[in-house]
């Protein structure tokens, strides 16, 4: 299986989950940074869930949308792979789960789990999160504005457990977020006029890949019926 493959033919890999509901300029942007400044990852994967623990599922899109809306934004960066494993597992998504099924898979497989900042002051509330940190390096994105408290809570989480290893990226802070793309489209419909049309593009176009919101304003996602 492909899957399979992915994760027994790299030795250090990142991941970057999430529900990518839609992908957005900020994720690759994430997945570039994370790669430059940590080298030793081959690969990061971009690996959208199935049904988030922590939020609401009302908004998702289907996962054949999300993932194929992910393969048009990654198709041209060569360091960045898409994995479906936690679709395919099903039920709720739990990155305890992933990375012990990972670990079944290639034992050796070191892992950098990407994490945005507010990700930080929550992941204690995570499922099984001591075991989950335990079988990989946490890159946190740097947001310059707390990243005092970043540090505080980062040390607070390593005295509980002397093994985490936690590291910080440095990534511009970008004003994009899934929910904000949802929220704007939602108020437009589909039989809109040119210039509302108009107004759309001009809106993706800053906070999307060009193939992302040919695929969004085709298949009508987000958009009234």
């Amino acid at each position: 299986m492909k899957e399979i493959s992915v994760f027994k033919k790299y030795n250090s890999i990142g991941i970057l989950g999430g529900t990518f509901n839609p992908i957005h300029n900020g994720h690759l942007m994430l997945a570039q940074r994370t790669r430059q400044q940590f080298p030793d990852i081959e690969k990061v994967i971009i690996m959208p869930n199935n049904k988030p623990a922590y939020k609401g599922n009302n908004e998702i899109i289907s996962p054949s949308e999300r993932i194929n809306m992910i393969k048009l934004a990654a198709k041209d960066y060569d360091y960045i792979e898409v994995s479906d494993i936690e679709i395919r597992r099903g039920g709720v998504t739990y990155s305890y789960d992933t990375l012990m099924q990972i670990k079944e898979i290639n034992p050796e497989i070191k892992i950098f789990f990407i994490v945005g900042a507010d990700s930080l002051f929550t992941i204690d509330k995570w499922y099984r999160y001591n075991d989950f940190l335990s079988m990989c390096t946490l890159l946190v994105a740097r947001r310059r504005s707390d990243y005092k408290d970043m540090l505080g809570y980062a040390n607070k989480l390593k005295k509980r457990n002397s093994n985490l290893n936690i590291e910080f990226i440095d990534s511009p802070e970008m004003d994009i977020s899934s929910s904000a793309i949802r929220k704007f489209l939602s108020g437009y419909n589909i039989k809109d006029n040119e210039e509302k049309k108009a107004r759309i593009e001009k809106y993706l176009d800053k906070r999307v890949p060009f193939t992302v919101k040919e695929y969004i304003l085709n298949n009508y996602i987000y958009l009234k019926q």
